[in-house]
């Protein structure tokens, strides 16, 4: 199994969830370009524009570890780039988890697609990030992580967005709000799971569904958990529904 994390986290928010399928399969995780412990000259300001360079990386990773017909759980912007390394090479991976990722986040009013953000709201949100990435980051970690009565998840995810350079996590984040692979979706024929949270920030259900829906082989479990991180803030009820997924293949 290969975990990938998604923007702002690293690979250790995997940590509980890796050690339980340790018991059952070979676990890789690892940090993005630009993120966690990874080494700074592997991120590129041109391959990492775009979640094709992620998607390119993950494809290399898997290469070099001789990684082939792997289970891949991906968070966010990782789980795009998991779908989009088994779409450009189908037999790479057995199966997809999907938690919390989106296709595109903004919104389309004349097909009626509902990203969850509005164009202007997106600029808004990337100028917030080059003006002051700490100040901006400070209120987002609490945003994303939901669970005010846990204030632990947002203070280790504030954390570990300090970490970023900030032209990093601009592009970053740039990258992932303004991506649309929506047209790639009825390539992947590799069964799918998509876990959503129903109260996600980043991720309305209405895209989670938009991606179960073109997809050929995928299906949806809404997760009771708050946020954008259900992986970090329910660890136990993301393993049972990857399990119970896994069971059913």
């Amino acid at each position: 199994m290969v975990f990938g994390h998604g923007l702002g986290g690293n690979q250790g928010q995997w940590d509980p969830i890796a050690a339980h399928f340790a018991e059952q399969f070979r676990v890789v995780t690892f940090d993005l370009a630009g993120c966690g412990d990874s080494d700074p000259a592997l991120w590129s300001p041109v391959r990492h524009q775009s979640i094709l360079g992620y998607a390119d990386d993950l494809a290399v990773l898997c290469a070099e570890l001789d990684i082939r017909g792997a289970h891949f759980v991906g968070h966010s912007m990782a789980g795009m780039a998991g779908l989009l390394s088994a779409a450009a090479d189908p037999g790479l991976f057995s199966s997809l988890v999907l938690i919390c990722a989106s296709a595109r986040y903004i919104d389309e009013p004349e097909s009626g697609y509902q990203g969850g953000f509005s164009a202007q709201e997106v600029d808004s949100l990337l100028e917030a990030i080059e003006s002051d990435f700490s100040l901006w980051a400070a209120g987002f970690a609490p945003l994303a992580m939901q669970n005010a009565d846990r204030p632990e998840f947002a203070t280790q995810f504030a954390v570990s967005l300090a970490q970023y350079r900030p032209d990093i996590g601009l592009s970053g984040f740039r990258a992932a709000f303004t991506s649309d692979f929506r047209s790639v979706l009825p390539r992947v024929h590799t069964p799918t799971l998509v876990i959503q949270t129903p109260d996600d920030p980043a991720v309305p259900l209405a895209a989670a569904e938009y991606l179960v829906e073109h997809l050929p082989d995928a299906r949806l479990e809404i997760l009771p958990a708050e946020g954008h991180f259900p992986h970090v803030v329910a660890p136990q009820r993301v393993e049972a529904a990857i399990s119970r997924f896994l069971d059913s293949l």
